[in-house]
Formats: C-alpha cells, structure tokens, sequence
C-alpha cells in the first residue's frame, strides 16, 4: 500500500502514465491464455471458453447496470421529471410509465 501512497503524492500525469501501464499489463496477462491454447485438450478448451463467456458477460452487465442504469434511475428521481414519471419495479425490472 506504501506504492498507492506514493502515488496520490505525484503529478496527474504520472498518475495517469501508472494506470494505463496497470491497465496493459493485466490486459496482457489476460491475453496470454492463447501461449497455453495448444497444450490444453479440446474438451477443456471448449468449457474453459464457455466460463470466460459467461463471467466476462456478468461483468458487463452488472457494469452496465451499477455504472449508467442505477445513476440515471437517481437522477431521474431526483429531476423535475420525478414527479411525472413513476418507477415501477416488477420481476427486477424498471418499467417507465408517464
């Protein structure tokens, strides 16, 4: 943690430079699975595929959710638009209606 200190003490630039070379690096250790591709079986392959579809589609769906759809459902409210439109949430969905 003496490294994340450090860094709230530098200029934006250089926080800036840190974060993007963070950013690349996990991105190219993510991308190194394909150096493993050919020693695993196909059977493997095929499952451990399915499971980065399924969890990279989770991810972007709660991002979807927590990062625009919660923050616009607040503003909304929040906005003159507030007392004119009324949320109803049946099943987990936000249904609009005037």
């Amino acid at each position: 943690m003496e490294f994340v200190e450090a860094l709230k003490n530098e200029t934006p630039v250089y926080q800036a430079l840190a974060g993007t070379l963070f950013t690349w690096g996990v991105t190219a250790l993510g991308a190194m699975v394909v150096f493993f591709d050919p020693l695993m079986g196909k059977g493997f392959q095929v499952r451990f595929l399915d499971w980065c579809y399924g969890f990279s589609g989770g991810v972007m769906l709660a991002a979807s959710y927590w990062s625009l759809l919660a923050p616009a459902t607040e503003m909304a409210e929040e906005s003159w638009w507030g007392e004119q439109v009324v949320w109803a949430r049946k099943d987990g969905n936000v249904t609009l209606a005037w």
